[in-house]
């Protein structure tokens, strides 16, 4: 049976350097410098995402479904501001739109730093998905400037 997983006491780090190919779990391990972001308030969802296509045609009473396009994986990580955190200004400088490297992610679970305490994934970081909020989550807006 497996253990219970919250989000209590979970860190995220982004690299300081670009990696721009893929990383095995050797990969991710060797990252020499990673750069924890502050005051993480919601995680980006991971995990494949499959939508479903359906046809209806005059001539069937079920529905006809197949699969269709599947995505790895998308969302917004929501941090309350902190202009002085480097981890904030790092995916804010990589979330630039004239930014095109891909930088590796780690979220380190309750357990220790450890091939089953860590998530690794590589990823670009379109600008709208790093929310600086100083109150409530809003809408992000296209300017990295916020109120």
């Amino acid at each position: 049976m497996s253990s219970i997983y919250t989000h209590s006491n979970v860190q995220f780090a982004v690299s300081a350097a670009a990696y721009d190919s893929d990383l095995n779990l050797a990969g991710f391990q060797g990252v020499a410098s990673w750069i924890n972001v502050a005051n993480v308030g919601s995680l980006p969802e991971r995990g494949i995402n499959t939508n479903m296509l359906s046809y209806d045609t005059v001539n069937t009473l079920v529905t006809k479904k197949a699969k269709g396009i599947t995505d790895a994986g998308t969302g917004t990580l929501e941090c309350a501001r902190d202009e002085n955190d480097p981890g904030q200004a790092k995916m804010t400088a990589i979330g630039q739109p004239n930014y095109f490297k891909s930088h590796a992610f780690e979220m380190i679970k309750q357990e220790a730093r450890s091939s089953t305490g860590a998530v690794w994934f590589r990823a670009q970081l379109p600008q709208a998905a790093v929310m600086r909020t100083s109150t409530c989550p809003t809408t992000p807006s296209p300017s990295s400037k916020r109120p």
